[in-house]
């Protein structure tokens, strides 16, 4: 199968929990140069990390950087998502070759994505949000991940991207 999907971290993980549900046999990932170049303020960076988190989901499978029709939407409707356990397909040793010293840890993400619903989390959600982060306990170490500032960009625009760097602060004035 040779697919055409969207670039982000997200899109490419939902392609892995696609071939695994349906046991897809992925042998190519067309890399769209026109959407990276429309869409990310870095091109050279965006390919990079593309073609890194490829070589991680997908081992056995080839990649290209052209201009073909991107299938994202046709391959996502056509294929349903079963199992959403990925990490015994990748083998992360081959990447990373470090001690892991959070091996106990919980990771939060920075980045927000609402769309079209961003008066809702501003007007309905962000109160919520901060009430639990200001009252969640854990024993587990607790890892902040993302941007402070996000970047803007064609993409950042049309979604609305903001980042929850700020909010998730308040995690910090928590004492075990």
């Amino acid at each position: 199968m040779n697919i055409t999907p969207h670039l982000g971290i997200g899109d490419l993980l939902i392609i892995k929990m696609i071939q695994i549900s349906n046991n897809l046999d992925i042998s190519n990932i067309n890399i769209n140069k026109k959407l990276i170049l429309d869409n990310c303020e870095n091109y050279d960076q965006k390919i990079c990390s593309t073609i890194k988190l490829i070589e991680l989901l997908f081992p056995n499978t080839t990649y290209d950087i052209n201009n073909n029709t991107i299938d994202f939407d046709n391959f996502i409707n056509v294929y349903k998502i079963k199992y959403t356990y990925i990490y015994d397909d990748i083998d992360i040793r081959k990447f990373i070759n470090v001690k892991n010293d959070y091996s106990d840890y919980i990771i939060f993400h920075t980045k927000l994505r609402f769309d079209l619903q961003m008066h809702n989390f501003n007007n309905e959600i962000v109160g919520e949000l901060n009430n639990f982060l200001s009252s969640f306990v854990t024993t587990k170490k607790i890892l902040i991940l993302g941007e402070r500032n996000i970047g803007q960009n064609k993409e950042t625009i049309i979604h609305n991207t903001i980042s929850l760097y700020n909010n998730l602060l308040l995690l910090k004035k928590i004492i075990m």
